[in-house]
């Protein structure tokens, strides 16, 4: 709790940026709650590298997480990376609509990353993050270690309707790096991803990192969407 007090009552006015690593369960709520007692907001710039925890234990943190955020106590969030551990479909949904809930207001945003995370879990986060009525407009990289070769099509085509959706919307018009894994998106999942791709709000994107593992119509509807024009 006085840590994250600290960091948010201005205690250190000289200091302009934080990276934090931390174990996403009850230490990190205690955490979050220091943080509720001021704000972190810019020039202050803040990094979080979540390391979940125990299944159950790890629910205790993100869920307060995602509360202070959508309170707006965190508008100098830089990064948030998910990792060592796997979230659940409630918390990847409730932590996805965080960062793009109203109050939030994410401008300083530049960075997502999310690490060996379940198809559930992915297309939860995906969905709520698209859902939420903001828009994270200094967003640069978004990246997803997590699109299992083998996962469930439905999870996997969800997840490509709502990363669609983000990016054909205009929420994410700075974004110049995309990282995905398509397996077992099926057709559904690609022609929502190459919509995205074929959208105008993409013509930041400067590097694309994706792993398709089947060929035939989906290939062609990628290709077709990168020959678009949008990507320039």
């Amino acid at each position: 709790v006085a840590l994250g007090e600290v960091l948010s009552t201005s205690k250190v006015p000289s200091l302009h940026s934080v990276c934090l690593h931390w174990k996403g369960n009850q230490s990190f709520r205690s955490l979050c709650k220091g943080f509720s007692r001021g704000s972190i907001a810019p020039p202050v710039l803040l990094d979080i590298y979540f390391l979940l925890a125990e299944e159950g234990e790890a629910s205790v943190g993100v869920t307060r997480f995602a509360e202070v955020v959508r309170e707006g106590k965190l508008s100098g969030l830089r990064k948030v990376s998910v990792e060592h551990g796997q979230l659940s479909r409630a918390d990847g949904a409730a932590l996805g609509e965080a960062l793009t809930h109203s109050q939030a207001a994410l401008n300083c945003l530049e960075e997502i990353y999310m690490k060996d995370q379940t198809p559930d879990g992915t297309a939860a986060f995906l969905s709520g993050l698209s859902r939420g009525p903001g828009s994270l407009p200094a967003l640069q990289s978004l990246k997803f270690d997590n699109f299992y070769p083998n996962g469930i099509q439905s999870a996997q085509s969800l997840s490509a309707q709502s990363l669609s959706a983000l990016v054909s919307g205009g929420r994410v018009p700075s974004l110049k790096d995309l990282k995905v894994k398509l397996g077992g998106i099926g057709q559904e999942g690609m022609q929502a991803f190459a919509a995205a791709l074929g959208s105008p709000h993409v013509s930041a994107l400067r590097r694309l990192d994706v792993l398709i593992w089947r060929e035939g119509r989906e290939v062609g509807m990628f290709c077709a969407a990168l020959s678009s024009g949008h990507l320039r």
